[in-house]
């Protein structure tokens, strides 16, 4: 896997965050998973990066796609 595709996943994840406390924990072990799927898939992978960026990246749909937020 590259860069963008760490990327989209991370995107894809910050979307569906949920806003209720009580969802965060099972979308946080969702994360959890990805990230060490991604981690074994490359070395260049920073997993401390990818989480943070599915708890802080903002994301909105612009011309029918998900993008990030700047």
């Amino acid at each position: 896997m590259t860069k963008k595709h760490f990327d989209a996943l991370a995107l894809e994840l910050a979307w569906v965050r949920p806003v209720k406390s009580g969802r965060y924990f099972g979308w946080r072990a969702a994360v959890e998973a990805v990230a060490t799927v991604c981690q074994k898939s490359s070395l260049a992978f920073d997993r401390e990066r990818f989480i943070d960026a599915c708890e802080h990246w903002t994301v909105k749909i612009k011309d029918g796609e998900l993008a990030r937020v700047l």
